[in-house]
């Protein structure tokens, strides 16, 4: 799907090159007119295709359903994760109580001026992208869990389900996942924190962790 959106894409891009050129030889515009005009068409046609094949890479996380599926618009996204999970979870570490879903967790002071997803040329980059947190003696965690996630751990989950079929780009999908399917997330956490040690719920998802004796004020 990712590759066919691209093609579409690129021939959008051309079809839009030739008919600009088609205009230009059919008014007979003088060269000087036409020249830079051309030339303006073929850096836009030429960034259009570089947006698309960025976009049509693989993405770098498994979260498949959290894409464009925009005809002509791929999106890849890259996930900046504000700060590494820092301590290793002691023997003792136990999780004291959770939450999901949450929409924003306020780890550096610079994401208040970049929150969200944001794209440019084919490739987004998401900054805040936590939608559940877990607190334990030592820390506070934020993690994300993906559709995937929620219909492996919930036997129903229909909102979630529904999520695969519904257009929109990465972030309008994160926000319905944290919003119409909330019940489903909280859910998908609790089976987790039940089920699995805090460092199988951190390993391969997306996670990071901000130390309790690090943190100066905390408010609901």
């Amino acid at each position: 799907m990712r590759r066919l959106s691209a093609l579409i894409g690129i021939l959008r891009a051309a079809c839009f090159a030739v008919a600009v050129a088609g205009l230009l030889l059919a008014f007979a515009v003088p060269w000087p007119v036409s020249g830079p005009v051309l030339a303006v068409t073929l850096a836009v046609v030429g960034l259009i295709v570089i947006a698309n094949l960025r976009g049509s890479r693989p993405r770098p996380q498994p979260y498949s359903t959290f894409e464009s599926d925009a005809l002509g618009h791929p999106v890849t996204e890259r996930f900046l994760i504000p700060r590494p999970l820092g301590l290793a979870f002691g023997p003792d570490e136990r999780v004291v109580c959770h939450a999901a879903p949450v929409m924003r967790t306020l780890s550096d002071w610079r994401r208040i001026f970049h929150a969200g997803a944001t794209v440019v040329m084919g490739l987004g980059v998401v900054r805040n992208w936590e939608n559940a947190i877990i607190l334990t003696p030592r820390r506070l965690v934020a993690l994300m869990l993906g559709p995937d996630d929620i219909t492996r751990l919930v036997p129903h989950a229909p909102a979630t389900r529904m999520l695969d079929a519904l257009p929109g780009d990465a972030g309008a999908k994160r926000r319905f996942l944290c919003l119409a399917a909330a019940r489903e997330l909280a859910a998908a956490l609790a089976d987790l924190v039940s089920t699995k040690s805090l460092t199988d719920i951190c390993s391969g998802r997306p996670a990071y962790s901000i130390p309790l004796d690090e943190m100066r004020d905390a408010r609901l």
